[in-house]
């Protein structure tokens, strides 16, 4: 059979062509459900588009494996930065402090006194 006459018969063919171009769509579920029926069809039949179909989803599950590990990497290194900040401020404050604490302590020693 032709592909005129299949159309005629009312099947859509799928060539292994379109349908590797169409499953990363199938995957995501952004195909039409007349679409993806058609590809489920094409996937019973055919061994290399099931393949194909198997090391897709083995590739965007390494991808996301590595987003969540950049993502961890991140994190760490925006908690590095985070501690890093709050020991330089400490470090800024305690020399402040023990300068300025002496003459606001004898201020508020004198004002207690001057009010009894």
């Amino acid at each position: 059979m032709d592909r005129e006459t299949d159309l005629k018969q009312g099947e859509s063919v799928l060539t292994c062509g379109i349908v590797r171009d169409l499953l990363p769509f199938y995957r995501e579920k952004i195909t039409s459900v007349v679409t993806a029926e058609m590809i489920e069809k094409h996937l019973e039949k055919c061994a290399t588009c099931r393949e194909a179909l198997e090391k897709l989803c083995w590739q965007e599950e390494q991808k996301e494996q590595e987003e969540r590990a950049r993502g961890r990497n991140f994190q760490k290194k925006l908690l590095s930065v985070k501690y890093q900040l709050l020991g330089f401020l400490a470090g800024l404050l305690v020399p402040v402090v023990s300068l300025l604490l002496p003459t606001v302590l004898s201020l508020v020693s004198g004002w207690l006194f001057g009010l009894l």
